[in-house]
């Protein structure tokens, strides 16, 4: 149940993040620390979507 949530909110940051980070999306957004500090607790927290894919990092 846990995996399955943490799994849900890892892939519900991601979308947020790649929307921010697109092309078109407004500079300001980035330079928003808030912004920041979630990038780089889903980088240390989850897994880069592979095959569509987001997973929890896991102790093992």
């Amino acid at each position: 149940m846990f995996e399955n949530l943490g799994n849900q909110m890892g892939e519900d940051g991601f979308n947020l993040l790649k929307k921010i980070y697109a092309p078109n999306a407004p500079e300001w957004l980035r330079l928003i620390p808030a912004v920041e500090i979630l990038r780089q607790v889903w980088v240390q927290q989850f897994y880069a979507p592979v095959d569509g894919k987001v997973k929890w990092r896991s102790h093992d």
